[in-house]
């Protein structure tokens, strides 16, 4: 395998997965400031819009945990193992949470 194919993949995931903590402890402050410079709707839906992407920002970041879990097998040059398979589950079903959250 390319080693640094899976190094670079690991760091994006590793990026992508501490910044999203950022995202999420300031979308409260990032909706305000938007209601406040973009869109009156935004303060007026404030604590809906907040709970959907709070709740797909959880989602989010939970799918994202997985991935990395995967990427430990990866890195051990053991990707198709049954945990793998398994982790793939929880996944399907944040997605799923996400999309019905989104309608």
């Amino acid at each position: 395998m390319n080693r640094h194919l899976i190094r670079f993949t690991k760091l994006v995931l590793d990026i992508m997965f501490y910044s999203s903590f950022v995202v999420f402890l300031t979308l409260p402050l990032s909706l305000k400031f938007l209601g406040k410079h973009y869109s009156g709707i935004i303060n007026e839906y404030f604590l809906f819009m907040l709970g959907v992407f709070g709740v797909s920002g959880v989602c989010g970041i939970l799918i994202i945990r997985q991935l990395r879990r995967m990427m430990t097998t990866v890195i051990q040059e053991s990707c198709f193992v049954y945990e793998n398979g398994s982790l793939l589950l929880p996944c399907s079903v944040r997605c799923w949470l996400m999309y019905l959250h989104r309608q």
